[in-house]
């Protein structure tokens, strides 16, 4: 009979940590593309250095989005049987405010129930020149005013 309840309780404590993660997230729409809605998680901003921040990014995917992305896993023989099952990609990118840059640190492509379907890690990955008028454009220029205004948290 103990054993059920330990089993009860560390099961509780285990979701209740999942569920503080959901509510933490504060997700804000700033772009709508071909692909999906894409929107950007306030509370995950991060100050890395004096001109480098880092956040979270969540593309949910239209259906042009789920079949765009279900071709390239088909490519990397890691597509699920059906491209609907795709949901969102979550992506976390580092913008270089002072040189106009920014470099994927990591991308997560996920299914409808949050299941990771693919991973990249690309901490040391290569920077990229932040495109004139694109939606990374509209990102550094609404983070980078608050790097200079250090209302970021530090790392």
């Amino acid at each position: 009979m103990k054993v059920k309840k330990v089993q009860f309780i560390i099961c509780l404590v285990i979701l209740l940590l999942f569920a503080s993660q959901a509510w933490a997230a504060e997700w804000v729409l700033y772009h709508t593309s071909a692909v999906g809605n894409e929107s950007y998680d306030k509370s995950s901003m991060k100050k890395l250095d004096n001109n480098v921040i880092s956040v979270l990014t969540k593309t949910i995917y239209n259906d042009v989005g789920k079949l765009k992305n279900y071709s390239a896993l088909k490519k990397m023989d890691k597509a699920p049987g059906n491209p609907y099952i795709l949901s969102h990609e979550l992506v976390l990118l580092e913008i270089d405010c002072l040189n106009r840059k920014i470099k994927v640190s990591s991308r997560r492509i996920c299914d409808k129930r949050g299941g990771i379907i693919a991973s990249e890690m690309q901490s040391h990955g290569a920077w990229s020149d932040i495109v004139p008028n694109s939606n990374y454009e509209k990102l550094k220029n609404q983070f980078c005013g608050f790097v200079k205004k250090s209302k970021i948290k530090k790392k």
